[in-house]
């Protein structure tokens, strides 16, 4: 045993011992002491406790999102042998479980395949020690939404309307559709709704107008690829026939779309 620290206030009660090696365990007693004619009176030790000094806990500095993938950044744990990482699919607070160990203190990168597009994950990173004790704890969590997919767009003429109808497939782990319009193949799109079904019809189109559109998807602040753009005219409304009853005094005005 060794004296390591002596404080000469009586109502200290706390210390923090710096410098010691990650993963050696240390153990501790106290006793207590009063001057006494130019000397010192001890009391008997404490019982002893054990501790074992800990990893710093990693930082996630990264999350990049691919199609199907994410790939975890994390910073470089002075003296660990390796990292476990951590996933849940069910939010900060859900369960974790392992996905990934790595034996490599100084890899700190991993990318996670065969995911689903738009779905949200959750992961964290726990350093690891040749002496299990001294492991870290787990990181803050951090969240990433792969990629969303890109949706096809078919753009049809309403007979009924004269209005164009927009349908387009759905896309995994989207929340809603942006759909943009140009009156300009290569000119300036701009976006008119954005809804949570896969069909719009465009009731602001003008009639005899040719329009462009192109839709993407939504989750978030996460948004897919548009579309290829589609392209369709609406009809122009004219009269078919003129109707007079001079009876009721009215006219009445039949119309039809031309097609």
């Amino acid at each position: 045993w060794a004296c390591v620290k002596t404080f000469a206030n009586s109502s200290t009660v706390s210390w923090k011992n710096t410098g010691l090696k990650t993963g050696r365990k240390y153990t501790y007693k106290v006793r207590a002491y009063v001057n006494f004619n130019d000397g010192k009176v001890f009391s008997a030790y404490s019982g002893t406790r054990a501790a074992t000094p800990a990893l710093n806990k990693p930082v996630i500095s990264k999350l990049t999102a691919g199609p199907k993938s994410v790939t975890v950044k994390w910073n470089k744990v002075p003296g660990a042998n390796g990292y476990k990482i951590y996933r849940s699919a069910t939010g900060k607070a859900g369960s974790f479980k392992v996905v990934k160990t790595i034996n490599k203190g100084g890899t700190v990168s991993w990318k996670n395949t065969q995911l689903k597009k738009g779905k949200r994950y959750y992961y964290k990173v726990k350093a690891v020690h040749e002496n299990s004790a001294a492991n870290s704890a787990l990181s803050d969590a951090a969240e990433c939404v792969c990629v969303l997919g890109q949706t096809t767009v078919t753009a049809t003429n309403v007979a009924a309307t004269g209005k164009i109808e927009l349908t387009w497939k759905a896309v995994d782990g989207a929340e809603a559709y942006e759909v943009w319009r140009s009156v300009n193949e290569y000119g300036v799109y701009r976006k008119i709704t954005a809804v949570s079904e896969v069909s719009f019809e465009d009731t602001t189109a003008t009639a005899g107008s040719a329009y462009y559109y192109k839709v993407r998807a939504i989750n978030g602040k996460k948004k897919g690829k548009f579309s290829k753009k589609v392209y369709a005219v609406t009809k122009k409304a004219s009269l078919s026939d003129v109707i007079v009853d001079t009876s009721e005094k009215t006219v009445t005005i039949k119309a039809k779309v031309n097609g």
